[in-house]
């Protein structure tokens, strides 16, 4: 569970680098995933990719 703590925290961090957020988009955890796909540090790219990838 600490793991996961930690692993959302920065996910959430606005100083979190691109490659470390894109690993973190591909965590099992989804509170880890949501965190990372809420970034505000994640490219536009990537995000639209996130959601043509749930049919949104």
């Amino acid at each position: 569970m600490r793991g996961v703590v930690l692993r959302a925290a920065v996910a959430k961090h606005p100083n979190v680098d691109a490659e470390l957020l894109d690993q973190l988009l591909a965590d099992p955890e989804p509170e880890v995933a949501d965190e990372a796909a809420a970034n505000p540090v994640l490219p536009r790219s990537r995000m639209d990719r996130i959601l043509a990838e749930a049919g949104l």
